[in-house]
């Protein structure tokens, strides 16, 4: 939802993760041209080549206690290419790797922010953006990172803040406190499509909403009770009247 055209689709930022454990040192330079699209190939430092497998010496005991993990060992191949051995098959492996918080982080960075958990508050990555504040809870403020190595920040800064509910995000951008929200309620739809000030972009759905049992106690432990239960409940009609146009009755579990 936007009040102005100030509001633009934002390139990749930083994102502060932990992840699988990489295997390479630093990572590569970037290109002295800022019109590249992609880094050079390149090798790794020569005080870093050492760093190439995790763990160094041998695969991860798949298996065997105290390792529950799922990862067999991690091998930087070259600058460019890691290689994933995995303790048994996993058919949702890339989607993972995809998903924002399980980035690959440079391992000089990870054993320098393990010790004390530093990594839950510093940033590591690269992006058009850089972090300039952070009040947790309340607010991110970002600005524009002129050495980055690709298409340059469409703006010199832009700021996220959190509300607690949809009214009150609302009330913000009728008010020009903000330039867009993100998940208005039902309500607040309604309200910004009948504003000519307004602009409403509709979104592919990002979450799912499960309701689960603790089979562990009685009566949830009794499979048939849950059928019931399952068997009893509305799924079109909850959609329908309380989640926001577009919104679908799950079909599978993700």
């Amino acid at each position: 939802m936007s009040r102005t055209s100030r509001w633009s689709p934002l390139a990749a930022i930083g994102v502060v993760a932990i992840v699988f454990a990489a295997c390479g040192g630093s990572a590569t330079p970037p290109p002295s041209s800022a019109s590249s699209a992609a880094p050079p190939a390149s090798t790794a430092p020569a005080s870093q080549a050492a760093v190439v497998a995790y763990p160094a010496d041998a695969d991860a005991p798949c298996g065997t206690a105290p390792y529950a993990g799922t990862i067999k060992r991690i091998t930087a191949l070259d600058a460019q290419t890691v290689e994933f051995k995995l303790c048994a098959s996993d058919v949702a492996f890339l989607p993972k790797i995809a998903f924002a918080s399980f980035g690959i982080q440079d391992a000089d960075w990870l054993l320098k922010h393990a010790p004390d958990k530093s990594y839950l508050t510093s940033t590591n990555g690269t992006g058009p953006y850089k972090l300039k504040s952070w009040d947790k809870g309340n607010r991110v403020v970002m600005e524009a990172f002129a050495d980055y190595w690709g298409t340059k920040a469409l703006t010199p800064n832009f700021e996220l803040r959190w509300g607690d509910t949809s009214a009150a995000r609302l009330i913000d951008l009728q008010s020009g406190n903000v330039d867009g929200i993100d998940n208005p309620g039902i309500e607040e739809i309604k309200t910004i499509k009948a504003d000519s000030s307004l602009a409403f972009y509709g979104r592919d759905p990002m979450n799912v909403a499960y309701l689960g049992f603790n089979h562990s106690k009685a009566p949830w432990s009794d499979e048939k009770v849950r059928q019931a239960i399952a068997m009893g409940i509305d799924r079109d009609r909850i959609v329908k009247n309380f989640y926001p146009d577009g919104s679908l009755v799950a079909n599978k579990f993700t």
